[in-house]
């Protein structure tokens, strides 16, 4: 063996096993964090569990490789002082790596964290301890004997000061703008800009009757709108709507309707953001980090920035179909190093959202994402800017700009006064990024699109605000035909000429005039006051719902009503289980039309049957509903 051959073996076996071992005790504590909360791989099967350990071992020993390859390259090819930046990487890695253990650990014990708070003197800590622990770990997994050494000791403690030092430095001195994303591709295509707002009811809107000015703005400029009067979301729950939006499939279809659902096997790759890309569409995403979250949901190729960052797919893309849940781990992991890293850092604060959400601490979300899709109106067409706010989220309403609230206290959920108001603060959002459009030039050259992801308390009866104004105001006017928020994708793709997949459903409202006033709408949710870890996979259908929406009723079937079906009479055994609604529609079906009870249930189990198992061993499909 020559001795360049056998210093590339020596160096491999140098590095190649003890970083293998890194990344794999990495991604192995990230799998035991995410089995044990809400999350896709919180109760999975054995077999499941044991297939993802093998994909963990094959990632890990994927990015050994490439560290290995590259450490070699720079211990043969470099100087000699250059040869301790992969020692430096990794020690930098396992310092991340100690920051999620700590924080975890301190976040799980006392409720408090970076999570909750961003005191400096926790972040100094946090970054001291990381530094220590890591190279007591890299000193024993790369058998380092010096570790112990005064000399260790005293690197250790500079490299501490240093840290703290820069700490203080981010704190005070560090510029966000320095982490702005990349510049868009360029192209010339028609924009597209969505502005969502959580649980709004179309009735509470000035610009759909309602006798109070909730909407001056969007009132003021309806006759520029195309303006759908009965538009009813696919979910009860933010996730599943705004995946069902996104992709163009029903969310029983695409396995999303609560979390932690993800899109799984060929359907994660499968987005009308997706599409926009390869027409070298910028897309980025400004919403709810894991409710609403490309990378959460498994949205492979999705959005080139989600939630404020950047995403860098690399092995997440390369991974088969079949790794979904490592893929969801691999990227869930990556993203909270990075959190991680820009928080012990003060880089940014970290993000709570189930806080933002529960808690009603939205003005900060909120106010990040309207400057996110503002500076992102500023960037080169074409562009593609999803968001979605918490504003008008309840019970409680945090109201920017006090109106019919004026000099009240909100002693209790849902006050009207407020919710009116926040729906005005909505509106005012609207206005800011119609002004934001006209003043760049860019509002006869985007598609701008006003709706929100549900009713409010969640429901999926109300009708829903679908306002879109498209350039020089083509197709302003009202419509009254039953819409859904499905038929936006298939609506965007005719517009923009691209042929409408065969696997995305729904109808282009391009040619409303011609949708059937009869069609029926598909809609699910999960059952109220459940906790959240109890509800389950969408693919389980425990704790769900399903609701058919016809003309001016909806018809509602639940899993509790599927207990103990008799098999051979379906419909007998279900006709008073069924809960019927009649809905506050103006839709145009004729006088006296409709489907009777039974077509309805029949439609709603043939629809339940492509999808589930209703009783165990059993396909749905063997029932007799014809």
């Amino acid at each position: 063996m020559s001795l360049p051959e056998k210093n590339i073996f020596e160096l491999s076996r140098r590095y190649c096993f003890p970083s293998f071992v890194c990344f794999f005790i990495f991604l192995l504590y990230e799998y035991l964090v995410l089995a044990t909360k809400p999350s896709p791989l919180q109760g999975l099967p054995v077999s499941d569990n044991l297939i993802l350990a093998f994909q963990l071992l094959f990632i890990s020993a994927i990015l050994a490789i490439i560290f290995t390859a590259a450490a070699v390259l720079f211990a043969l090819f470099s100087l000699r002082v250059w040869r301790v930046l992969p020692h430096i990487a990794i020690v930098i890695f396992l310092a991340l790596f100690m920051s999620i253990v700590i924080e975890n650990f301190i976040y799980t014990i006392f409720d408090a964290g970076m999570k909750s708070t961003n005191h400096l003197i926790l972040k100094i800590f946090v970054a001291y301890a990381a530094v220590r622990l890591a190279l007591d770990l890299y000193g024993f997994i790369f058998k380092a004997k010096w570790v112990s050494s005064w000399k260790l000791m005293s690197i250790t403690y500079t490299m501490a000061a240093i840290g703290c030092s820069y700490v203080l430095y981010c704190h005070y001195l560090s510029d966000p703008e320095l982490y702005a994303s990349a510049l868009s591709k360029k192209g010339s295509h028609v924009n597209i800009v969505i502005l969502s707002s959580d649980g709004i009811d179309a009735e509470s809107m000035g610009v759909y009757g309602y006798e109070r000015d909730t909407t001056p703005f969007l009132s003021n400029k309806v006759e520029e709108f195309a303006v759908y009067d009965n538009a009813f979301a696919n979910n009860t729950k933010t996730t599943g709507s705004i995946v069902s939006f996104l992709t163009g499939v029903l969310p029983l279809a695409n396995g999303v309707i609560f979390p932690p659902d993800i899109l799984d096997g060929v359907s994660s790759r499968r987005s009308f953001p997706e599409i926009l890309g390869e027409l070298g569409y910028r897309r980025t995403n400004w919403a709810i980090p894991y409710y609403s979250s490309a990378q959460e949901q498994n949205m492979v190729g999705a959005f080139d920035v989600d939630n404020g960052s950047r995403i860098f797919p690399f092995i997440s893309m390369l991974l088969p179909d079949s790794f979904e849940y490592s893929r969801w781990l691999f990227s869930s992991a990556i993203t909270e190093l990075k959190s991680v890293a820009l928080g012990v850092f003060a880089f940014q604060d970290f993000d709570n959202s189930f806080d933002a959400v529960s808690k009603g601490d939205v003005f900060k979300l909120d106010e990040y994402n309207i400057n996110g899709v503002l500076e992102e109106i500023n960037k080169p067409s074409p562009f593609f800017i999803n968001s979605h706010f918490l504003m008008t989220h309840g019970g409680l309403f945090p109201v920017k700009e006090p109106f019919f609230s004026k000099g009240q206290k909100q002693s209790s959920e849902w006050m009207m006064d407020f919710y009116d108001d926040s729906i005005r603060d909505f509106d005012a959002l609207v206005r800011q990024v119609y002004q934001h459009l006209k003043q760049s030039g860019q509002l006869d050259k985007t598609i701008l699109i006003v709706t929100s992801d549900h009713g409010s308390k969640w429901s999926n009866l109300n009708r829903i605000p679908l306002m879109v104004r498209f350039p020089h105001q083509e197709m302003s006017g009202r419509y009254a035909s039953n819409v859904q928020r499905l038929d936006v994708a298939p609506t965007l793709l005719s517009y923009l000429g691209v042929p409408q997949p065969a696997w995305m459903t729904g109808n282009s409202l391009l040619s409303s005039q011609l949708l059937d006033p009869e069609r029926v709408i598909f809609s699910y949710g999960v059952l109220q006051n459940i906790n959240a870890a109890s509800i389950g996979r969408a693919s389980d259908f425990k704790n769900h719902s399903v609701t058919l929406i016809q003309c001016d009723s909806a018809y509602t079937i639940d899993s509790p009503a599927l207990q103990g079906m008799d098999r051979e009479r379906p419909l007998a055994f279900l006709r008073g289980r069924v809960q019927v609604n009649q809905l506050n529609s103006s839709t145009d079906c004729p006088k006296g039309s409709g489907i009777s009870l039974d077509s309805a249930l029949s439609l709603l189990l043939k629809d339940l049957s492509r999808h589930l198992v209703l009783e165990s061993g059993s396909s749905s499909s063997m029932l007799n509903i014809n």
